[in-house]
């Protein structure tokens, strides 16, 4: 199966935090729920630039279901999350 990437533009700081705050929890909660080393999701973090010079950040995952589970978990907590 082939990586999926999930891109996201950046446009400030505090977006970044919440946005890697909301990938942390979410890896979280799957560390607490799967016990196995082999049943975690694989999970690269880019930071880059997009074709007009703004700021990117993407999250490639090992599996469609993890990159999916991730964008449900963005939507209902993502603007949640607070940044310390």
């Amino acid at each position: 199966m082939s990586d999926i990437a999930v891109t996201f533009g950046v446009h400030s700081p505090e977006e970044d935090a919440r946005l890697v705050d909301a990938l942390n929890a979410f890896l979280g909660q799957h560390v607490s729920a799967l016990p196995l080393a082999d049943e975690l999701p694989g999970v690269l973090i880019r930071t880059g630039l997009d074709i007009s010079g703004n700021r990117t950040r993407q999250f490639i995952f090992e599996s469609g279901q993890w990159a999916e589970d991730f964008m449900v978990f963005w939507a209902q907590h993502g603007a949640a999350l607070a940044t310390g």
